[in-house]
């Protein structure tokens, strides 16, 4: 039944490697734990029969009068207390210390090994939220451990302790309290299951449209009443405002009903242990401190069951996880298998080419259907199925049926070829493929048809470091780390660091100067914080970023689409300045922008349909000419 868990259990504990002695400290320190909840009801004990009885000795070896024996004990109780206290502190402190090293470790190898993953798979939001889901909170390993190792070897020692001390003084006693934390365990399982009936699985429906509508109010007043629709939205938050209110005050009564109920059943348990006990006292001879005793080890067995009854739900959540976390390293093992070892890197390259290549993009069917299983089989362990569950289960099953559907090919037979000293412009319809040759050219993907090579070097056989030294990328939306300043992010991927002058120069040449310069700290000004910039201006900053850095090929994925006309004609210009020895190419719906390319690509459901220049392909029915047509001649 474990087989499953045996790797998962085996990368987790070997996150463990350098925190051993941490390790140890921390059982050390619950099983002491265990055995001051044993010894501490003991003293209790001798503190009240040292009053009743008056004894003049302890241990068998203190001779004093009856009341030094009786502050003898009260030194010991306050002393084993005070061990209590800082021993408690002291695994505190280890827990926060011991999991928040080890989380660091965990989660640093879980993502050592993300590098497997072809980085293409997270532009799909769909593959992006399943890898998030499997690979999951990377800190659950620290609060499992602790639950499942820390509190149960402290249960365990408290246990076994409490039994060894009554079996001495009177076995039907263990019985008894053994006896009354069932009927406590039995009460609570009770408790629950009426809590589920009248539970109310609209609160949280009406709860979470009663928030989106005080949001959308405090946020969005303007568009709100634009749109004509503010008196619909009002009436809304009314009728789910009085639901939720129904809902509650049902919920309410039943609340009241449990509460009453459980204090009854509590209450006459406790009284009815304390009965038995008090028999004992005065009909078989035992004293007033192993009532005292009693009652607190009571206490103490109710806590323990407490965790029992915890024991499951962690259990299975402990459970899911390592089943994911199986599931995660059975994906990031089959990527590595698939990427192969990347064995040279390119100082410098003139072409880049694509030969017949094919292309569809990546899925994880078979891991997310793995994954879908232990959701569906977790959601049908529960004791009681609502709505909310019943609406899971069938989204699960549609996503089956979509799994089962084949990815359709996004390149087609492509062939494409780059020169240094000269610019590109590709062409196409929305979802052509346009930025997935780009995403290719910056080896996002491993797993296509055909050839792409960089001079004659396979894109497979180049490591990370290479597309990250030789390819600058300027997207429709501007990369701008908010927090970082100015300088930071205009010097992000840049190797060779320019001096403040040559920044300044091109942050003129851009009109960006003179914002910047009205700020005290000017370069080092943070953006976000102390200087706010605009869409169009921020994709400036990345523009200048790119020519700082230097690189022999640079994309324009729709790069200047914030721009207005004259900012556009001016970034084309100070590009194409560079274009000696570069690659540059452009992806952009404007046809103003793509015509002073060299060559343009025109692209039609994943086919190259045409080349050429600008004039050359105005001779021609292509969707150069179609786009041209609609944005100038129109």
């Amino acid at each position: 039944m474990f087989t499953q868990y045996t790797r998962p259990l085996k990368f987790i504990f070997d996150s463990f490697k350098g925190h051993k002695k941490i390790f140890y400290i921390f059982i050390l320190g619950k099983i002491l734990e265990g055995i001051f909840y044993v010894v501490l009801p003991i003293f209790a004990k001798m503190e009240m029969d040292q009053m009743v009885e008056k004894n003049e000795q302890l241990f068998g070896f203190i001779y004093l009068d009856s009341f030094r024996i009786f502050l003898v004990i009260l030194c010991i109780i306050f002393g084993i207390r005070l061990l209590q206290k800082i021993l408690q502190s002291f695994i505190e402190f280890v827990e926060k210390f011991y999991l928040a090293l080890h989380q660091n470790a965990y989660a640093a190898l879980l993502y050592q090994r993300l590098r497997y993953i072809e980085f293409g798979a997270f532009l799909n939001a769909k593959n992006m939220k399943f890898i998030n889901e499997i690979l999951g909170k990377s800190d659950f390993v620290g609060e499992h451990m602790r639950m499942f190792i820390g509190d149960m070897i402290t249960h365990i020692f408290t246990i076994i302790g409490i039994l060894g001390v009554i079996s001495l003084i009177n076995p039907w006693i263990f019985v008894v309290l053994m006896a009354s934390a069932c009927i406590l365990y039995c009460i609570d399982l009770l408790r629950q299951k009426i809590a589920q009936k009248y539970q109310f699985e609209e609160d949280y429906v009406y709860a979470h449209k009663v928030f989106i509508v005080s949001q959308e109010i405090s946020k969005n007043m303007i568009h709100l009443i634009s749109s004509g629709g503010f008196g619909k939205v009002i009436d809304i938050y009314k009728k789910f405002n009085k639901e939720l209110q129904t809902n509650i005050q049902n919920r309410q009564k039943s609340e009241t009903f449990l509460s009453v109920f459980s204090f009854s059943v509590e209450n006459i348990t406790e009284i009815l242990v304390k009965l038995f006990i008090g028999y004992s006292i005065f009909f078989a001879g035992a004293s007033v401190g192993t009532m005292t005793m009693m009652l607190l080890y009571i206490s103490r067995i109710d806590q323990i069951l407490s965790f029992v009854r915890t024991f499951r739900f962690f259990r299975d959540r402990f459970s899911d996880d390592l089943k994911k976390l199986d599931l995660f390293l059975d994906l990031t093992d089959g990527q590595k298998r698939l990427s192969g070892e990347k064995i040279k890197s390119l100082k410098n390259f003139d072409t880049i080419s694509l030969e017949n290549v094919e292309f569809s993009y990546p899925k994880f069917a078979k891991y997310e259907l793995r994954y879908l299983k232990i959701i569906e089989e977790r959601i049908k362990s529960y004791s009681r199925i609502g709505s909310a569950e019943k609406n899971e289960l069938h989204a699960i099953e549609e996503a089956r049926k979509d799994l089962q559907e084949i990815s359709p090919k996004i390149l087609q037979g492509v062939d494409l070829i780059f020169e240094k000293g000269k610019s590109y412009g590709i062409v196409g319809k929305n979802g052509a493929g346009k930025t997935t040759i780009t995403s290719l050219l910056q080896g996002f993907f491993y797993r296509f048809q055909g050839k792409i090579l960089f001079d004659k070097t396979s894109v497979g056989n180049l490591d990370r470091s290479f597309f990250e030294k030789n390819i600058s990328v300027v997207s429709q939306t501007p990369y701008i780390i908010q927090g970082f300043s100015i300088r930071e992010n205009l010097l992000l991927g840049v190797e060779k660091t320019p001096n403040d002058q040559k920044i300044w120069e091109l942050l003129e040449k851009f009109h960006l100067d003179k914002k910047i310069k009205k700020h005290r700290q000017g370069l080092d000004a943070n953006i976000g914080y102390d200087n706010d910039f605009s869409g169009g201006e921020k994709q400036l900053l990345t523009l200048i970023r790119v020519i700082l850095q230097d690189k022999p090929l640079l994309i324009m994925d729709e790069g200047t689409n914030q721009l207005d006309a004259e900012n556009e004609l001016m970034v084309m210009n100070e590009l194409l300045k560079q274009q000696k020895d570069k690659i540059i190419i452009f992806i952009t719906h404007r046809m103003t922008t793509i015509k002073k390319a060299d060559v343009i690509y025109c692209l039609q459901d994943g086919k190259i349909e045409a080349s050429g220049r600008h004039d050359d392909l105005l001779k021609t029915e292509n969707v150069y000419h179609t786009f041209w047509d609609t944005q100038v001649v129109s």
